[in-house]
């Protein structure tokens, strides 16, 4: 049995001035308390914040050999990467140097404190690995295409990658890609099957040709129980959010904040979601778009261009939030008895205001 303290512990909805997390040798909760002031023994004590085990609600690992490759294209908008990212995509096949570095990506992950992650799939790159990992990986295969002469084709290739997914025992869903990416046809079969898994992860806005679109028609064909998660959000609008509210009460705006400076020098308004009260989680994209894997460097530079948001509500975007985006709060999220999220132990915070400084780091305990 471990007792556990901190200047505060977050549990992923409160915020205790030293509290105390009592677990077991599995890591299993068994009690959140206080520290009493004459307490001086069998407790180890942080000078930081304790919190769950952060969830990575947004990564494409099988992009995880592209890290440090697309630096000269960075601040030139989605098209240009796009663009980019297609061209180098269709020459990848799957070698022993991307597995290491699929695995560096994942270890990297397990050491900063990421328990859960929601990984884009196009192909069953990452199976193997996801097999023997310490996270809890949700695969989201992902459909995309245009051209009305390959849906069929397209559907067949993605339900054996999905078929891949279920004979390894790994969760996994069917998800459209973006609204301007999908065929007609595309599309009913990915709603369809998203419908049935009872969630669905969809790029939203992470271009500013998307600024004008309407999701309204595609909201309408959604099942009431399917947990949406909206990626990106660069450019969203307040009309957004209230089109999205007033269709369903399951979503989820996952920020990823550092991969849309990367690519747009653009930053999703995280104040208006946090003003409006909504849901929101952290992603992190992939190496491709970012130099790190990193949701505590996510909430660093959402801290740093909004100061307006409490550290409570980063906090809790890192690790509540995701858990709710993946359908996951009976296991991750929440420090309270009875559960096992993962321990993370942030260090180097300005306690006096209550903000991470661009020096903290973050260790899993």
């Amino acid at each position: 049995m471990h007792r556990i303290a901190a200047q505060y512990l977050f549990t992923g909805k409160a915020m205790i001035p030293r509290g105390v997390v009592t677990l077991d040798d599995t890591g299993l909760v068994l009690a959140i308390e206080q520290l009493a002031d004459t307490e001086t023994c069998s407790t180890e004590f942080y000078n930081g914040i304790l919190t769950p085990g952060f969830v990575n609600a947004h990564c494409h690992l099988e992009l995880s050999h592209y890290r440090d490759l697309l630096p000269m294209w960075r601040g030139e908008g989605l098209d240009k990467f796009i663009h980019i990212m297609k061209d180098w995509y269709l020459c990848t096949r799957l070698d022993e140097n991307m597995y290491m570095l699929m695995q560096q990506a994942d270890d990297e992950m397990y050491d900063e404190g990421i328990v859960a992650v929601g990984d884009i799939c196009n192909t069953n790159y990452s199976f193997s690995l996801k097999t023997k990992s310490r996270l809890y990986y949700h695969s989201f295969v992902e459909m995309l295409g245009l051209d009305e002469k390959r849906v069929q084709g397209i559907i067949e290739g993605i339900g054996e990658v999905y078929d891949d997914a279920l004979s390894l025992g790994l969760s996994a869903s069917i998800t459209p890609h973006a609204l301007y990416s999908m065929n007609p046809a595309l599309l009913d079969y990915a709603v369809d099957a998203a419908n049935k898994s009872r969630i669905l992860s969809l790029h939203y806005k992470e271009g500013e040709n998307e600024r004008n679109s309407s999701l309204v028609p595609f909201l309408n064909r959604l099942s009431r129980n399917t947990r949406l998660l909206l990626i990106h959000n660069t450019f969203v609008s307040n009309t957004d959010i209230e089109a999205v509210n007033d269709a369903t009460e399951k979503a989820v705006w996952v920020l990823c904040p550092n991969s849309n400076d990367y690519i747009s020098r653009s930053l999703p308004p995280a104040e208006l979601l946090y003003r409006k009260g909504q849901r929101v989680a952290f992603g992190t994209d992939s190496l491709a778009s970012n130099t790190l894997l990193s949701i505590l460097d996510e909430m660093i530079t959402l801290s740093q261009h909004f100061p307006q948001i409490p550290l409570e509500a980063l906090l809790e975007w890192a690790t509540l939030g995701g858990a709710t985006a993946l359908n996951k709060t009976d296991k991750f999220g929440l420090l309270i008895p009875g559960r096992r999220p993962g321990l993370v132990l942030i260090e180097g915070i300005d306690f006096t205001n209550m903000k991470l400084l661009t020096t903290v780091k973050a260790r899993r305990i």
